[in-house]
């Protein structure tokens, strides 16, 4: 090495890292798809969880029976339930929103295919705890009300402002509709389940006893869990059984529990991703470290004909992010070919391509900080140390 090379800028020697510069740009690569698909998939599960479905999911708890709600002791555990400090309202119903209610496959008279709609036997209140609003409000009164939604009034082939249900439907043949059957207007759209459901037919029957009840729903204050717990201690009480339930007890888990598939998947991507990052920062600080301590001399020299510490740090740093760049430019391509493919999948989905920038900003920053330290080493040392003669 000749002293005046450095300072001309004419020193064109350089250590041979090709396989470990190779090595780094690998580890990057992987390291950015991975954290980019991590961030893409939870950010869509988590668009998918917290869409809004036309109906309000907070603060609710659902308790799930079937033959202990049509007996004797059912009255006796709604009265305990409302007695909780945490309970500011109950409904019964056979369903909810969030798990789809009932469904039920019709010929419509006049039609040769078969209709499905949703719906739900409640009590009064079932509507206002759910926020489930009235788009026309016939104000009608009675013991046994039926409320339709756009999709299947057009079904029916009725108007809003009708007084009488269409006789294309058998309402009063089915279970549990009285013939006093009276129609209440028509109720805004909402997507039961999730909101990759389709927009079903749906009819909502307001009776003061439902018949054969599936479902007690609280709106809580406070701890939703220590409610819950309170519940299943009165439901023991009265019922003599522990209580046991196929669903999550609040509204928002059930939500989610429909994407729980895609949620394993997420963490799975999550944990690999974490470990490539962890990989990528412990092998990009042994090749700094290596690589400043080749060019120790290098270093040296420029110091002693005038660059400062600040001057060496940024070159050095510079080199390494160089790497990374060049994996995010080969990253990209693999990032958007597998997203594009997974996200493709969803009719509700984000505007993904951000969060590759992000994950590429975030493996650029973990890869300044891992060199830095070395760097700032470097740039310190004292030059004499390095360029005295062994």
């Amino acid at each position: 090495m000749k002293p005046i090379e450095v300072v001309r800028g004419t020193f064109t020697r350089r250590t041979k890292m090709l396989f470990s510069r190779v090595f780094i740009v690998v580890q990057n690569v992987i390291t950015i798809s991975m954290l980019a698909c991590t961030l893409i998939m939870s950010m869509q599960i988590r668009h998918l969880v917290t869409a809004p479905l036309g109906f309000d999911t907070a603060d609710k708890l659902t308790i799930y029976s079937y033959e202990n709600f049509v007996g004797s002791d059912f009255p006796v555990f709604l009265d305990r339930l409302r007695a909780l400090p945490g309970v500011n309202s109950i409904a019964v119903s056979n369903g909810t929103p969030a798990d789809g209610g009932y469904n039920i496959g019709l010929p419509l008279k006049g039609d040769t295919d078969i209709t499905s709609f949703q719906y739900f036997y409640a009590t009064p209140g079932f509507m206002d705890m759910f926020g489930i609003t009235l788009n026309t409000d016939r104000h009608a009164e009675g013991d046994a009300i039926v409320y339709l939604n756009e999709a299947a009034l057009n079904k029916l082939g009725m108007k809003a402002t009708d007084c009488h249900l269409s006789d294309r439907f058998p309402f009063r043949n089915l279970s549990g509709f009285p013939d006093n059957l009276q129609f209440g207007g028509v109720f805004n759209n909402f997507r039961v389940r999730s909101i990759l459901d389709p927009q079903w037919p749906m009819f909502i029957l307001i009776i003061d006893k439902p018949e054969q009840p599936s479902c007690v729903t609280l709106q809580t204050d406070g701890d939703p869990m220590e409610t819950y717990a309170a519940a299943r201690k009165i439901y023991k009480e009265v019922f003599h059984e522990e209580l046991s339930q196929w669903q999550p007890p609040t509204v928002t888990d059930q939500i989610a529990q429909v994407f729980e598939k895609e949620q394993h998947t997420t963490h799975i991507v999550m944990l690999f991703a974490l470990i490539a990052i962890i990989i990528s920062t412990l092998g990009l600080v042994a090749m700094s470290t290596y690589f400043i301590r080749q060019r120790a001399k290098e270093i040296a020299i420029r110091k002693v004909f005038g660059s400062t510490g600040n001057q060496i740090r940024a070159r050095l740093i510079r080199t390494f992010l160089l790497h990374v760049a060049v994996a995010f430019v080969i990253a990209v391509p693999i990032v958007v070919w597998l997203m594009h493919k997974w996200i493709s999948e969803y009719s509700y989905r984000i505007t993904w391509w951000p969060w590759i920038i992000v994950a590429g900003a975030a493996v650029l920053l973990i890869s300044y900080a891992a060199v830095a330290i070395q760097s700032h080493i470097a740039g310190n040392e004292n030059p004499v140390k390095n360029i005295k003669q062994e």
